[in-house]
């Protein structure tokens, strides 16, 4: 014998989760200001980053294709141990390539990926996010992030 579910009981299901926090988490958009690594300063002396430092990187992680192209930052990616820090607070640290990265579009991809990371099955089964998706590790291997 089938028991009939009303038609509310899912609308009052669906509402219910969603106010419990069953949706997908906000995605906050980076603004690239390459002053907030200044947090970093001391660490490209020792080689040694602060938890602040890297907590920051991670943050700033799709402005970096950005900051590496602006020559007021070159000194800072040709310091020996910003590779080191980045390595240690496992990030990624840009390289010159013959590929020019778009920064909107990796910036773009950043977002996504954290929107699935949060949660949104919908957003990783879309062919446009598997479609970003495949673009970006293939950029990152060209890349050599």
């Amino acid at each position: 014998m089938k028991t009939k579910v009303p038609p509310y009981f899912v609308v009052v299901c669906v509402l219910v989760m969603l106010l419990l926090g069953g949706g997908p988490a906000p995605v906050v958009a980076v603004t690239c200001d390459g002053t907030e690594l200044n947090v970093c300063k001391d660490a490209l002396s020792t080689g040694v980053p602060s938890k602040i430092c890297c907590d920051k990187l991670k943050e700033q992680e799709s402005c970096l294709p950005i900051y590496f192209k602006d020559p007021k930052y070159q000194i800072i990616f040709q310091n020996p141990n910003a590779k080191k820090i980045a390595d240690t607070c496992g990030g990624y640290y840009p390289r010159s390539s013959k590929h020019d990265p778009n920064p909107q579009q990796i910036c773009t991809i950043t977002l996504q990926r954290r929107t699935v990371e949060h949660g949104s099955a919908a957003a990783a089964a879309s062919p446009a996010f598997q479609t970003l998706e495949r673009e970006r590790n293939k950029r990152k291997e060209e890349l050599q992030w």
